[in-house]
């Protein structure tokens, strides 16, 4: 992890906010620091300045700051660190895609595969999930599919699957087996094109739990943005994995790049 430059706090002061704006200060901010990430002023991995200075730098209160902050954090843009601070995500690799099921192949393995389901909610998406599901109003929502995967009882991954309201009928499903079987077998839809993004993420609470690692521990992070065999976009999976552990094969099996 990279910190901050007096030089480059300097740099970012330049921008002041206009109070007097109809766009609030949080929102104003966010845009700022993105801007500064887009123009390279601040680069992956590098830290940004904690709030205490960000709301002596820019004359807001800290509340705003936070809110700047997590709505980067929901964009991707940024990371938290629990007990280091706030970090620019590092770039993502992104390749085109052919999705297959994954659980297939891990099946052939002769391993168990138990999908433990964890919760089924309603989020707000952020503003890759909007554009990639074609929302339409700020009032759109997400249907939000949380599991976990084991091996014969060896922690896999951690998963959040996302459906657009256009999939409701998902609230009501059960997850615990194949979703692309399920899918398939009982509303005729197949996974088609689309691409999937790699980067380095940093274990949560309960990441960190489920694999056994310190809180804050680098894992990897795999999205998959799916269409179905019309073009209409399906769902978007997140997965996080420990290394490679549960990763192997993904993508000669799962994906065939075009």
């Amino acid at each position: 992890m990279m910190y901050l430059s007096k030089r480059k706090q300097e740099v970012l002061h330049m921008s002041d906010l206009c109070a007097n704006s109809s766009v609030p200060l949080y929102c104003q901010l966010a845009s700022k620091i993105q801007e500064d990430i887009y123009s390279g002023i601040l680069k992956p991995d590098e830290q940004i300045p904690p709030e205490f200075d960000l709301s002596e730098m820019y004359q807001v209160s800290r509340s705003t700051v936070r809110k700047a902050i997590a709505k980067l954090v929901s964009d991707d843009l940024l990371i938290k660190i629990h007990g280091k601070g706030t970090f620019v995500a590092p770039p993502r690799i992104k390749r085109k895609a052919v999705f297959a099921s994954s659980t297939k192949e891990w099946q052939q393995s002769g391993k168990k595969l138990t999908n433990r389901v964890l919760e089924t909610t309603i989020i707000e998406p952020n503003s890759s999930e909007y554009a990639f599901f074609e929302l339409t109003s700020k009032n759109d929502r997400l249907i939000s599919m949380h599991r976990t995967r084991s091996l014969s009882g060896e922690p896999i991954c951690v998963e959040t699957i996302l459906f657009s309201t256009r999939h409701a009928f998902m609230m009501n499903e059960d997850i615990s087996g194949s979703l692309y079987e399920l899918l398939e077998k009982k509303y005729q839809l197949y996974p088609s094109t689309g691409y999937r993004t790699f980067e380095i993420c940093y274990a949560t609470k309960e990441e960190a739990d489920f694999f056994s690692v310190p809180r804050g521990s680098s894992l990897m992070l795999i999205r998959d943005y799916v269409k179905d065999q019309n073009g209409v976009p399906l769902h978007i999976s997140k997965n996080v994995y420990l290394g490679n552990k549960g990763t192997e094969g993904i993508e000669p099996v799962q994906i065939q790049f075009v």
